[in-house]
């Protein structure tokens, strides 16, 4: 493991409170690992049904902590940096589902740009985790509702050109 993937490694490791935040982290890390193989395979819709996060009634976890740890361990699992925004957005949209809140999953291009997407997550109409000033540059494309239905746009699939950034 090269020694800015065990950093990123110990930094979650040592921000993990309870129990309950340390199953998870690990949920939420195969979870990242399966997106990264997954996302190449399987049609978008069916990728983010697939994530749709059932509530699980895992008592002390509030969507803040969720946040928190989903950025943490997928960063860990990429050796730094913010990942990979389709990674990272489907696990935070699975663990806050599972937490028992009703996160949205948007994807966006950037004005100007059709071929740079982002994809981040809200939670009562803010965004979880992503800066709003930089998300101001993306035009919503699709929108996924808590159960992994799309709510907003066409469930077809965006061109591959699109580089979710």
């Amino acid at each position: 493991m090269p020694s800015r993937t065990r950093g990123w490694v110990w930094r979650a490791h040592r921000s993990i409170r309870s129990i309950d935040e340390a199953r998870a982290a690990v949920r939420m890390l195969l979870g990242s690992w399966s997106v990264r193989r997954r996302k190449q395979r399987e049609p978008l819709a069916i990728l983010v049904r697939r994530f749709a996060g059932q509530p699980s009634g895992t008592p002390g976890l509030v969507p803040s902590r969720v946040i928190d740890l989903a950025w943490l361990v997928c960063r860990a699992s990429r050796g730094g940096g913010h990942g990979n925004c389709l990674e990272r957005s489907l696990v935070l949209f699975r663990g806050l589902g599972e937490a028992g809140v009703r996160p949205e999953l948007w994807f966006g291009v950037r004005a100007g740009d059709p071929r740079n997407g982002h994809v981040w997550v809200v939670l009562d109409g803010a965004p979880a985790g992503d800066d709003p000033a930089m998300l101001r540059d993306y035009a919503p494309l699709m929108v996924f509702g808590p159960d992994g239905a799309l709510t907003s746009g066409s469930e077809a699939a965006p061109p591959p050109s699109i580089s979710w950034a």
